[in-house]
């Protein structure tokens, strides 16, 4: 059929709207993302050693939404966290795995080894894989941290993921392994901000 005109929208930082964009798909949708950047991008000095990405209610009420939380540092053409480095994501994680028991499971079954996992995705997709494919992705390069008291470190553990019940222990452990010059970046508002290197 095709698409002949296209409507969308831009919301700015408390999700109200900010601009709404129309016309022809390619040009209407390249001038939203130059909208967007103009009110979410970040330009970011330099590579950071730890990264605590974080997001409030409701994307943090359950472990399945916790991939929207931390991405944004990675999956952008270049990540601006340092390989090897740690992400930390506080969660208050009230309704812990919830009713994604999928997710959990595939998170939970390749021994803590992500290349096996990805490997199992790709033999057999299933739908709630889109969360465990993005934090597989990020755990073959990064120490990823939850910070939750409703999870138990077990849970956690099993994902492949450190857990600490309190954000000054992970800090304090990140910083532990990174040293003096360690360069810590907070994202209280992680999904909805554009991430870019000062170089790009």
């Amino acid at each position: 059929v095709g698409v002949d005109y296209i409507v969308n929208v831009i919301l700015n930082q408390e999700g109200k709207l900010y601009r709404a964009v129309a016309g022809d798909l390619k040009e209407a949708y390249l001038a939203g993302v130059a909208l967007s950047r103009a009110i979410r991008e970040v330009v970011f000095p330099e590579l950071c050693d730890v990264a605590i990405t974080a997001s409030g209610y409701p994307l943090d009420q359950v472990v399945y939404q916790g991939p929207k939380i931390s991405s944004s540092i990675y999956r952008i053409p270049r990540p601006i966290i340092r390989e090897g480095g740690t992400v930390i994501i506080p969660m208050e994680a009230t309704e812990g795995i919830g009713f994604h028991t999928e997710f959990f499971d595939l998170m939970s079954c390749c021994g803590n080894n992500p290349e096996a996992l990805i490997a199992k995705m790709y033999a057999e997709p299933s739908k709630d894989q889109w969360g465990a494919q993005i934090w597989a992705r990020m755990l073959q390069h990064l120490r990823m941290v939850i910070v939750t008291r409703n999870m138990s470190a077990s849970q956690v553990e099993a994902m492949g993921m450190s857990h600490f019940t309190s954000l000054q222990a992970a800090v304090d452990d990140a910083l532990a392994r990174y040293g003096a010059k360690c360069r810590l970046a907070v994202f209280p508002e992680a999904p909805s901000v554009l991430l870019r290197l000062a170089e790009d």
